[in-house]
């Protein structure tokens, strides 16, 4: 049973984003959004593939590693950020680093989540930013 039916049985018609280098952590990161309800999902490796993906999907919420070969998450968020104000970035990292969080948030992120991740952190996440 999926937990979005298993927490009231929403279903969330989001477009989410994940931006990380990692395949197999993007692969685990779509298993856990299939979980809480979210089944439309784009991906990206890299800071040039997440800026391009981000202008030609729009997707309502984006989950991007802060740790990119080449330019940053960081980076990435405020590249994201200037092309439209209103998109909704969850910073991630395997890495308890205050200075790295600060600067996520600092760039407009609006949350951070600690890799690996579970269902209910990334389903509070989701539920707390993917509505308008």
């Amino acid at each position: 049973m999926r937990l979005a039916e298993r927490i009231g049985g929403f279903q969330l018609k989001l477009k989410m984003m994940i931006v990380d280098d990692s395949e197999a952590f993007r692969g685990i990161i779509r298993e856990l959004l299939t979980e809480v309800g979210v089944d439309d999902v784009v991906e990206a490796v890299d800071f040039d593939e997440a800026v391009e993906r981000y202008q030609a999907e729009k997707p309502d919420l984006v989950l991007i590693d802060m740790i990119l070969p080449g330019r940053s998450g960081v980076e990435a968020t405020r590249a994201i950020l200037a092309l439209d104000k209103g998109a909704k970035i969850i910073a991630m990292s395997s890495m308890v680093n205050k200075k790295l969080i600060k600067e996520a948030l600092e760039a407009g992120a609006k949350d951070f989540l600690l890799k690996p991740t579970n269902e209910m952190a990334l389903s509070t996440v989701i539920q707390m930013w993917g509505g308008e």
